[in-house]
């Protein structure tokens, strides 16, 4: 049975936990669909409408599957041609993308670890989260400074990515 204060302890780590899962997500879905736009504005700059379909049918179809890491690999090469000094003066931005959507992925489908372990660990500022893979318990940890770094990344790829999409959004309306 757990006590008063083990219940207040996990339920504590739950809510830290359910609202950096839910920050994380929420701004990589928000920089996908940016990501989207600038790829469909390459190829339909002048169509709103064409531009729809083209996200409809081709990023987000069950038929035909473009994960997160192709839309960057596309993103990069389209980057690299129409917006070559951007792509040059920002070397970081696609590795950033990249590791961004591993925690992402890490935070959509790793467990909190609820154990002693995992609930010391939040006593010093950190959230474990946990995945058995081949046998083997892998951990990733994330205390403040982590999640200050993982926030630091998020804001300097939308200050990157959203404004080459922003202005031609609205020459659509």
């Amino acid at each position: 049975m757990l006590s008063e204060e083990d219940k207040k302890l996990l339920f504590e780590m739950h809510n830290k936990a359910d609202s950096l899962r839910g920050f994380i997500i929420n701004e990589l879905i928000s920089i996908e669909l940016y990501i989207e736009w600038y790829i469909a504005k390459h190829f339909f700059p002048s169509n709103g409408e064409l531009m729809n379909e083209f996200i409809s049918t081709f990023m987000h179809s069950q038929q035909i599957a473009i994960g997160f890491s192709k839309k960057v690999e596309l993103f990069a090469k389209i980057l690299e041609r129409d917006n070559k000094d951007t792509f040059d003066n920002n070397p970081n931005l696609i590795k950033d993308l990249k590791d961004i959507n591993q925690h992402r992925n890490y935070f959509a489908h790793r467990p909190l670890d609820i154990t002693e372990y995992g609930t010391n660990e939040f006593k010093n500022a950190t959230l474990v989260f946990t995945q058995y893979f081949n046998g083997k318990l892998n951990t990733v940890k994330y205390g403040n400074e982590k999640i200050i770094e993982l926030h630091g990344k998020i804001l300097s790829i939308k200050k990157i990515v959203f404004p080459l999409v922003e202005a031609w959004l609205n020459t659509l309306k």
